[in-house]
């Protein structure tokens, strides 16, 4: 690659025109070999296909069941990867338990592995931990239902019979909401566990409608019976609203139509169990107001993904200010500020004293990846690394100086981790242990806190991929998020990357919830 009309390189002077000539010359050598070759590669291709069902025979698994009962916009988006693929997937005929696991037949799909694409769905659903190499390319880990926090399992022929089998899904619609009740006297409530609940609250908050989110459980009465709601049930008042009755209700529609949302109409404030609707265990919810510094040393695919995800799939607009150009006058019209993972070691004192100002005045920045040891290093947080301790009495070998390097690179892989649950930035989240993505080794120390570090890495944390073992044994039990008080404000610190590629969907309401609820957390709970 030459960038530029002309580059010194270690083998001479390296042209623009040369090398697009290259590349021409290339494309064209490519094609004559294929169509040279077309007789060998067709054969290979017909003898692939042919042999999948062989290898599935040969396979100890014979199906795998997967689905979330609580989110079917990550069940559609999945399901939908699946069908692009061509791959056969069946709705589950009946209810299953696996390995002490419930899957309903309404919203479980199973994968048969004998078809022809047999390999690809190995692919998809492996895990692999053991490894004959130490140097990727890229990632190591593509377990898909990880990266999409589904829950899922393995079928053998033990608890595999082809009476599973139900319906073969052709095609699949994305999942319609309903309003339950119809127009409420008292309240809407629409749980936060779906994929696109805070696509669905934005467009509340957009309109100046009051909201509320409920920080305890509860039970209530509803025309479809009784209805519980775990932490993060999004309510919305109708005595608090200055805007009519039947506008919020047309608003519910929407959002039940195009968030594939279930809204519940209620008509009395009393709770079965749990909080009641007026009590002091319902916060009332600010429109989040997004900045994001970017520029030169912050990586542009981690603040393109954030961008993406904001503007693309949530409908959620995000201001995106060079660094060199922003100034404290300028934070004051956001009240969430993100930092992607990069570099902002070159940020002067003055600005980032205006960081702090702002902070301090009572509202949230977000720290991802290597902005968060910046953090730490600039006073807004009190993050500590951990590092490993450095052993100078191995000799090595000098030729193998740069394989032993590239081994201890984390370059991508999945690792099991402990959320809280009850806390603000695990709402939605029915289950404490998630998968979690990690390209990087920044370890940090758990907080003493107790309640300061809602996400932590288990005592075995590897799921899926390659990691060296001294990076291993640092990251159990590490941090993976930490909330700091920053005098009125809040500092939330993200080790990981939530929203990677735009397919790590199981992550994406961490951070979602650090935008919606960081100003929410209680400063006893914070460091």
């Amino acid at each position: 690659s030459a960038r530029g009309h002309l580059q010194k390189t270690e083998n001479g002077l390296l042209s623009f025109p040369f090398a697009f000539r290259n590349q021409f010359t290339t494309s064209l050598s490519t094609l004559k070999a294929g169509v040279e070759m077309r007789k060998s590669l067709l054969d290979y291709q017909r003898d692939f296909y042919a042999s999948a069902n062989k290898r599935a025979d040969d396979d100890q698994i014979k199906a795998l069941v997967y689905g979330s009962e609580n989110d079917e916009a990550k069940n559609f988006h999945f399901t939908n990867i699946l069908l692009q693929h061509n791959i056969d997937v069946h709705a589950l005929q009946n209810d299953l338990t696996v390995n002490g696991r419930s899957f309903k037949k309404e919203k479980t799909y199973v994968v048969p592995l004998k078809q022809s694409q047999y390999s690809l769905i190995k692919g998809i659903f492996s895990t692999q931990r053991t490894f004959s190499d130490s140097l990727f390319y890229d990632i190591s880990a593509w377990t898909l239902p990880y990266a999409f926090g589904l829950p899922y399992a393995e079928l053998n022929k033990n608890n595999f019979d082809a009476n599973l089998l139900g319906t073969k899904v052709n095609d699949i619609s994305f999942p319609e909401g309903k309003i339950v009740g119809g127009k409420a006297k008292y309240a809407y409530l629409f749980a936060w566990d779906g994929y696109y609940a805070p696509r669905a609250l934005y467009r509340l908050l957009e309109k100046d409608i009051r909201v509320k989110v409920a920080t305890n459980p509860l039970t209530i009465n509803t025309s479809d019976g009784t209805t519980a709601f775990t932490y993060g049930a999004i309510n919305v008042p109708l005595g608090a609203q200055e805007k009519d009755a039947e506008s919020i209700h047309e608003l519910m529609e929407v959002i039940s139509e195009i968030d594939g949302i279930t809204v519940y109409a209620v008509n009395s404030g009393n709770a079965m169990t749990g909080s009641d609707l007026g009590s002091r265990y319902f916060e009332t919810l600010e429109k989040p107001k997004i900045a994001m510094l970017v520029g030169e040393g912050v990586r542009s695919y981690d603040a393109g993904e954030i961008w993406h995800l904001l503007d693309y799939r949530f409908r959620m607009p995000v201001t995106m200010i060079d660094k060199i150009d922003f100034s404290g006058a300028e934070l004051a019209r956001f009240n969430t500020l993100v930092l992607a993972d990069g570099r902002y070691s070159d940020l002067p004192k003055n600005k980032i004293e205006s960081i702090k100002d702002w902070v301090g005045n009572g509202n949230t920045v977000v720290l991802l990846g290597d902005a968060v040891v910046w953090g730490a290093k600039n006073g807004l947080s009190k993050v500590k690394e951990l590092k490993k301790e450095k052993d100078d009495s191995k000799r090595k070998q000098y030729a193998k100086h740069s394989s032993d390097l590239g081994a201890k690179v984390t370059g991508g892989a999945i690792f099991q981790g402990q959320l809280d649950i009850s806390h603000p930035l695990g709402y939605g989240y029915n289950e404490s242990y998630i998968s979690i993505f990690r390209n990087s080794n920044v370890m940090v120390e758990v907080y003493e806190n107790p309640y300061a570090t809602p996400l932590v890495y288990t005592r075995d944390p590897l799921l899926s991929g390659y990691i060296h073992a001294d990076n291993l044994n640092l990251l159990k039990g590490s941090a993976s998020i930490l909330v700091d008080n920053y005098r009125r404000g809040k500092v939330i610190s993200m080790v990981d990357n939530p929203n990677f590629r735009a397919f790590w969907y199981g992550t994406n309401k961490l951070f979602l919830n650090a935008l919606f609820f960081g100003n929410i957390i209680s400063s006893r709970t914070a460091r």
